[in-house]
């Protein structure tokens, strides 16, 4: 799936991800003191009240900042994915309580700050992002910060490319079926028995021109798994899902150019693929969700 999707990034810990989102953050809360001091987020609401002249913004903030914020199930979708589409379009809901304001930063896969060149639209529960990407193949990073006044929360997801090689067989309810022939409405099997209907397709033709390191494909020892880089999966024996190119039992794989890889949307963004006989369970579309 995901495209969402990389350069630089193929291989970003969590810690050193966290680490950017936060001085992007504070680069960010310094442009707007800059721009405007009295809308600079102050650490209690006593401390905006010993500012003169703050009027109504005193009671507002007074109100909600002994609340703590929550933001849950962030979930995002292309709206037009990668590499055929740049700029890419992606849209984001979540979950949020006790929220006074939100904010919104875009990091690139070398987890520069580009916030300010990433046109966004933010709403309550909302938001939509076009961002130019400097590879077609290239992963950004997105964090959703809520605030209460006094107290704030984030969730942070990540697009990047990650697909099924067209040819990998999927378990369906009517049986194995090649990605390249899943249709909206195919009912994928659970691994706890159940069915989730795919609600989106995606098909990327990867070329030699567009080919770089996220579009590289991976598989296991029977190679009836065949994904990209950025694919998340896990062997039955294994509790946690592994990007393709850090998991220690699969291996790196070629294919003549041109070649096709498909990505699939589920009913809910915790679904997940089985793939052939071999017990490999994988992602979905989005392989970064902490705040679910």
């Amino acid at each position: 799936m995901q495209q969402s999707i990389n350069g630089k990034s193929a291989a970003v810990d969590s810690s050193t991800l966290l680490a950017a989102h936060r001085k992007a953050v504070l680069r960010s809360a310094e442009r707007s003191y800059a721009a405007d001091p009295k809308k600079m987020l102050i650490k209690s609401s006593e401390q905006l009240q010993d500012r003169k002249q703050c009027g109504q913004a005193c009671l507002d903030i007074t109100r909600v900042s002994n609340d703590v914020p929550t933001i849950t199930n962030l979930q995002g979708s292309y709206v037009n994915p990668p590499p055929s589409s740049n700029p890419t379009i992606a849209t984001l809901t979540w979950n949020e309580s006790n929220v006074f304001s939100r904010s919104i930063i875009v990091l690139d896969n070398s987890l520069a700050d580009v916030t300010s060149t990433a046109l966004t639209t933010l709403l309550p529960g909302y938001a939509v992002v076009t961002y130019q990407n400097t590879h077609p193949y290239g992963s950004y990073y997105v964090t959703i910060t809520v605030s209460s006044g006094n107290a704030s929360a984030s969730a942070v997801i990540t697009f990047s490319v990650s697909c099924f090689l067209g040819r990998v067989e999927l378990q369906t309810r009517d049986g194995l079926l090649a990605a390249e022939k899943v249709v909206l409405g195919t009912e994928m099997l659970q691994p706890d028995g159940s069915y989730s209907k795919v609600v989106q397709v995606k098909k990327t033709t990867v070329t030699a021109q567009s080919a770089n390191k996220d579009s590289r494909l991976f598989a296991d020892d029977t190679e009836k798994l065949a994904v990209t880089s950025w694919h998340k999966v896990r062997f039955s024996d294994e509790l946690v899902e592994t990007k393709a190119d850090e998991h220690p039992r699969l291996h790196e794989i070629t294919h003549d150019y041109p070649f096709d890889v498909f990505h699939f949307q589920l009913e809910k963004f915790a679904h997940k693929i089985l793939v052939s006989d071999t017990g490999i369970v994988s992602e979905s579309f989005i392989p970064i969700n902490p705040s679910e």
